[in-house]
């Protein structure tokens, strides 16, 4: 890992230079904005059927009951993920902290807005604006070049987020399965002792019909991502023109009326029952409902904290790890409170480790309900501490704050006590 600063090569973990002192995450972070106005701000314990489309679980369902989809899976996970993978990592860039260290910094971050494991991403070199996630045991993603030079950051993030919702919805085994089970159609015949069309007409019909419904949720999770409705659509529009210099002539008002002659065209829903995908204009107004509906609003609003702390780590998961350090403190002092042979100042070590965790997580995600949770347990510790009148400011604050959190009449009932003890 290099400084993006001054160019010193540091350790992996390192957070801040040795040489410049920059804080290198921060900067990864700053680099990734680019020229994006984007503040994004990251979800809480975000769910793929928090962002499903209601037509994409019905359909997936249908999916894994279906039996050569079953078989074509384990061909998949045994011989064609390893052996495409490799083709990729000999034939593409893979993006890292020492390699296009800006994109890497939005992949980074993306995967926090959706909750999820931070997949692989390869560059290669395309003419055709795409991208796509691939993969059983360990997904990742292909950015076409050409795709990466069209977007600026807030499309691309759009991007980005499109293919990781399809790995967080689990859609990747699938779509992966589309591609075997039509190239292997004549295996598949020999081994099920049927016709290859046979199981071919129907397999395709459903695989088509359940793919245009997982591409409208993987959109909303490229929106989720990049937080910008504006460029979402222009990373739509932008792939169906194919060209940046293109699309930077375009009327784009003149390009979304389109739609509206789209919608009394009913040859439209014969031609997209033939694609893999829906016609891009179908998901520019699906895009847009989405933008504005209620699910999309619920979302946000379980926002509250700017994406990176101060030392670089992602809000969320920062709070996540010092509650459960603190509990994890707590619970072992209420366990030498009841010991015999336990000490008071060993007690109290613990009990000082787990204010300092909860202290953390408040200052980490105050508003997240891993920092809510984080000040009932700090004014626990605190009673514990038998330094009780904090203990009662902690908990009167936090019945105030939050009166309906399931922690509020506990809160109340230690308030009632500390009030008869003082």
């Amino acid at each position: 890992m290099y400084c993006p600063q001054c160019g010193a090569k540091l350790p992996e973990e390192a957070r801040f230079c040795h040489q410049c002192g920059a804080e290198v995450s921060a900067e990864l972070y700053r680099l990734a904005r680019g020229s994006s106005q984007v503040e994004r701000k990251i979800p809480y314990h975000l769910k793929a059927a928090d962002y499903a489309h209601p037509d994409d679980e019905k359909a997936l369902e249908q999916l894994r009951r279906f039996r050569p989809v079953t078989l074509t899976r384990n061909l998949v996970k045994a011989w064609d993920e390893p052996l495409f993978r490799s083709t990729v990592l000999g034939q593409s860039v893979r993006i890292g902290p020492n390699q296009f260290a800006d994109i890497h910094a939005m992949v980074r971050e993306s995967a926090a807005i959706l909750d999820m494991e931070t997949p692989e991403v390869f560059i290669k070199h395309n003419p055709f604006f795409n991208a796509l996630s691939v993969g059983v045991d360990r997904p990742f993603i292909i950015l076409h070049s050409s795709l990466v030079d069209a977007m600026d950051p807030d499309e691309l993030y759009y991007v980005i987020g499109h293919e990781m919702g399809h790995i967080k919805s689990q859609h990747v085994l699938f779509l992966s399965t589309i591609y075997l089970l039509l190239q292997q159609a004549g295996r598949l015949g020999a081994l099920l002792k049927a016709p290859p069309q046979l199981i071919i007409a129907p397999a395709r019909q459903a695989l088509l019909g359940w793919q245009r419904k997982a591409e409208f949720s993987a959109d909303r999770a490229g929106l989720i991502c990049c937080q910008s409705s504006p460029s979402a659509i222009s990373a739509l529009i932008k792939m169906a023109v194919g060209s940046r210099d293109l699309f930077e002539r375009l009327n784009v008002q003149e390009y979304l009326r389109q739609g509206e002659a789209l919608r009394g065209d009913h040859w439209g829903r014969v031609v997209e029952a033939l694609h893999d995908h829906p016609l891009t204009l179908n998901r520019v107004n699906e895009l847009q409902a989405y933008s504005r509906s209620a699910d999309y609003a619920r979302i946000l609003s379980g926002i509250a904290e700017t994406a990176l702390a101060p030392d670089g780590e992602w809000r969320p998961k920062k709070a996540r790890e010092a509650l459960e350090a603190g509990l994890k403190a707590l619970q072992q002092a209420q366990g030498t409170l009841s010991g015999i042979i336990s000490g008071l100042m060993g007690n109290r070590d613990l009990l000082e480790q787990a204010l300092h965790h909860f202290d953390a997580a408040v200052a980490a995600a105050p508003e997240s309900e891993e920092g809510t949770a984080a000040r009932f347990y700090a004014a626990l510790a605190l009673m514990l501490m038998n330094r009780k009148g904090e203990a009662a400011r902690g908990f009167r604050e936090f019945v105030a704050r939050y009166p309906g959190h399931q922690l509020a009449p506990e809160a109340t009932s230690f308030l009632r006590r500390l009030g008869e003890a003082l």
